[in-house]
C-alpha cells in the first residue's frame, strides 16, 4: 500500500494505447489484476487533457499527475468528494479555477490502496 500521508506529494503515471483509448494507472506493486487500474467515468477524460506522446512508442500516450492531500506550489485544481452513496469507489467534482473547468469523475477502490481510504479533498497538477 502506498498510503499517501498528509502534506506529501506523490506522482502517478498513466498509459493509454492509441487504438483503444483506455487509460490505466501504473502501479507495478499493485497486487490485483490490471483491469482494476483502468480509469473510467470521467477519470479517462481528465487524463486526456494531460496526455503526451510516449517517446518510446508511437502507439502509446502517457500522462503524469502529481497529487497531495494539502495544497502545494504549482497545483492546478482540486477534487472534492461529492458522492459517497456508492458501495465502492467515490465520485469527485474536479474544479480548476484558472480554466473554469468542472467535471465529475469516479475514482475506484484503488484509492483505498493508494490513500488508505477516500480523502475528502485531493490537490493535483
Amino acid at each position: 500500500m502506498i498510503k499517501l500521508r498528509l502534506g506529501f506529494k506523490h506522482t502517478f503515471y498513466f498509459e493509454s494505447l492509441k487504438k483503444d483509448k483506455r487509460w490505466y494507472v501504473k502501479l507495478d506493486e499493485f497486487p490485483f489484476n490490471r483491469s482494476s487500474l483502468e480509469m473510467v467515468f470521467g477519470a479517462d477524460e481528465f487524463l486526456e487533457d494531460r496526455k503526451y506522446q510516449d517517446y518510446h512508442s508511437v502507439y502509446r500516450y502517457k500522462a503524469k499527475v502529481v497529487v497531495s492531500l494539502k495544497p502545494f506550489k504549482g497545483y492546478k485544481g482540486v477534487m472534492e468528494m461529492s458522492d459517497t452513496t456508492l458501495g465502492h469507489g467515490r465520485t469527485y467534482s474536479q474544479v480548476e479555477p484558472k480554466y473554469k473547468k468542472v467535471r465529475d469523475l469516479w475514482l475506484c477502490p484503488v484509492m483505498v490502496y493508494v490513500f488508505g481510504g477516500y480523502p475528502k479533498t485531493i490537490y493535483y497538477t
